[in-house]
C-alpha cells in the first residue's frame, strides 16, 4: 500500500468566501480538515462548510461539535499492560499446543493402525 502524507494544513484566510473551498479538491479539504484536528467526513460541501468555520478562530475558540473525536491513547497502569502481555502469551501458545494435540492424535492412530488394523481385515 501506498504511503500517505501527513494532512497539511491549509491557510483559511487567502479565501474569501466558502465557495472557494468548495472548489478544492475533496482529498485536499479532508488533509486540510485533519490537520487541524477536526470532523473530516462527509460531502465536500459539508468539509467547505466546516473549514469556513473554523476560518479565523483559535483551536478553544472551534465549536466543539466540529472536533474529531479523539483517540484514546495507551495508558500504562500496569494492569493494562499486564493483560496485553498475558494475552499475548495465550496466543502464541495456541499453535504450540495444537502441534502437540496433532502429534499425540497421529500417534494414537499409527498405533492403532499398525495392531489393529490387521485384526479387523480378517
Amino acid at each position: 500500500p501506498a504511503i500517505e502524507a501527513p494532512p497539511e494544513k491549509l491557510d483559511l484566510q487567502q479565501f474569501q468566501s466558502v465557495e472557494e473551498i468548495k472548489a478544492l479538491d475533496p482529498a485536499r479539504l479532508k488533509g486540510a480538515l485533519q490537520a487541524l484536528g477536526l470532523k473530516c467526513g462527509g460531502t465536500p460541501d459539508q468539509r467547505a462548510a466546516r473549514l469556513w468555520e473554523a476560518r479565523g478562530k483559535a483551536a478553544d475558540q472551534l465549536d466543539k461539535s466540529l472536533l474529531a473525536p479523539m483517540k484514546k491513547q495507551f495508558e500504562d497502569d500496569g494492569y493494562s499492560l499486564a493483560k496485553i502481555e498475558a494475552r499475548v502469551r495465550r496466543l502464541t501458545a495456541l499453535p504450540t499446543d495444537g502441534r502437540r494435540h496433532t502429534r499425540e492424535h497421529d500417534d494414537r492412530r499409527m498405533a492403532r493402525t499398525a495392531g489393529g488394523a490387521e485384526a479387523e481385515d480378517e
